[in-house]
């Protein structure tokens, strides 16, 4: 997972809780993290309290998670865009198959291609989930829906609230949910 993928908290809590549920190995690294306690402090407005709660409680959730970081002189060498090498360095030593990000261009095919890694947007990786997980899927965004109280959201909700992020993936669960 990209930072950038992990700051819309929405976008966050069905990432996570797919993994959870088993759907996909999540992997990153302390910087991943790191930056995203930067982006959600900056951007999203996060007391620093609570951006310590949700990386505390990301991280005892995913234990296995974390990845050994490169040595910086090795992440350099990396030809993507200089401000996500960590990110293509992390996926190398998880092995992971995919980069979830927003930045695709940062994540070029013919950089990725030798490591049999690709990059996704996250609409693209929720509609992969949908197609091959389509039960789980649906079951992971119920219980997100029975576990918010304030406010209570149904799955019709949380793919409307989905919409800006991963618009062709809301689009295709609200389907799938009716």
């Amino acid at each position: 997972m990209d930072t950038n993928v992990l700051v819309p908290q929405m976008l966050r809590d069905v990432l996570l809780s797919s993994a959870e549920g088993g759907l996909y190995q999540l992997f990153w690294s302390q910087e991943i993290l790191d930056e995203l306690r930067r982006n959600l402090g900056r951007a999203g407005g996060v007391a620093p309290e609570r951006v310590d709660r949700v990386i505390l409680t990301m991280q005892a959730a995913f234990p296995d998670a974390m990845v050994a970081a490169w040595p910086r002189s090795d992440v350099d060498d990396l030809p993507n865009d200089p401000g996500d090498r960590h990110v293509l360095a992390t996926a190398i030593e998880a092995g992971a198959r995919s980069i979830v990000t927003h930045n695709v261009r940062h994540f070029q095919r013919r950089h990725l291609e030798r490591h049999g890694i690709e990059a996704l947007t996250p609409d693209d990786f929720l509609i992969y989930l949908l197609k091959t997980r389509r039960n789980d899927l649906l079951t992971v965004i119920g219980d997100i829906s029975s576990g918010l109280t304030r406010p209570h959201l149904t799955p019709v909700q949380i793919m409307r609230a989905l919409s800006k992020v991963a618009p062709r993936f809301s689009t295709a669960a609200m389907e799938a949910l009716r």
